[in-house]
């Protein structure tokens, strides 16, 4: 069995984040939410299966995207 399409949406703008929800929604895309770098980090450690992520650059808490990007590479696939 194929795995849906799962997207992490990492934004703390809420209006863009309704903006993404209605265009996933509208796809049959399934996606996960976080609004902080933190937060961010927390479910792609956590082992979710994520085919593709949203990521702002400017975000409060710890990591900005940059640094997501830069920890996300450390991980393993």
């Amino acid at each position: 069995m194929t795995q849906p399409f799962t997207i992490l949406i990492v934004e703390d703008d809420e209006l863009i984040i309704k903006a993404i929800r209605f265009a996933c929604e509208s796809k049959k895309i399934k996606a996960h939410y976080a609004s902080t770098g933190d937060e961010a980090l927390a479910q792609i450690r956590s082992g979710l299966p994520i085919s593709a992520v949203w990521l702002d650059h400017y975000l409060p808490g710890s990591y900005d995207g940059i640094a997501i990007v830069s920890e996300m590479k450390t991980l393993p696939k």
